[in-house]
């Protein structure tokens, strides 16, 4: 349940542990890898054992002078403003990480991996497109993990951050968050290969 995950996320962060969650929900609990040298790893974090998710995310870092991340907290806000309005694509929940932020268009129903995919692949050519800084690694794994509301950021143990949502949206119909996301990349004449099953 959404009470037990977050008394988990409590009580790692309590204890000074770096604390994320999955994004996705997976199959099993565990899956058997081969590794590269014939050893079988035990896994859980990998896209082919993810069961569906339920929002389309990304993050936002912040570092001075990296073209590929934006500058400041009130650059990657102004820019985020900018892309929704240029594209229609709704503005998603708004969560400071620490240091920069995750954005996630939470979707009112789970879909299967491979339909987050498409979308997911669309959005990461719209932000190339619209020169937009979202991490594309982000963007486009579903298996991501990022930290979660209530946690800290201890990158800097000097300086520890909360990690606190600061703007809530309302889910999104997947069908309506898709036909945003393709209308602004056939506005832009932008054509996104589908990937090989």
């Amino acid at each position: 349940t959404i009470e037990e995950a977050a008394a988990y996320v409590q009580q790692f962060d309590a204890q000074g542990l770096p604390t994320y969650t999955a994004c996705a929900s997976y199959r099993e609990r565990f899956v058997d890898v081969e590794q590269r040298n014939g050893t079988i790893k035990r896994k859980v974090r990998i896209q082919k054992n993810v069961r569906a998710a339920k929002a389309l995310w990304t993050e936002l870092d912040i570092a001075v002078g990296d073209s590929q991340k934006f500058e400041s907290r009130e650059a990657a806000i102004d820019a985020l403003v900018i892309f929704c309005q240029a594209t229609s694509v709704p503005v998603p929940t708004i969560i400071s990480s620490g240091t920069g932020f995750h954005l996630y268009w939470e979707l009112s129903a789970e879909v299967s991996p491979g339909l987050w995919q498409q979308a997911a692949d669309g959005l990461k050519a719209l932000f190339v497109a619209a020169g937009f800084k979202a991490s594309r690694e982000r963007t486009a794994d579903i298996a991501s993990i990022l930290r979660p509301v209530g946690s800290w950021h201890r990158k800097d143990p000097s300086n520890p951050r909360a990690v606190e949502c600061i703007h809530e949206a309302a889910p999104t119909e997947y069908t309506v968050l898709r036909a945003s996301i393709q209308a602004a990349l056939d506005t832009r004449g932008i054509k996104v290969p589908e990937r090989a099953r």
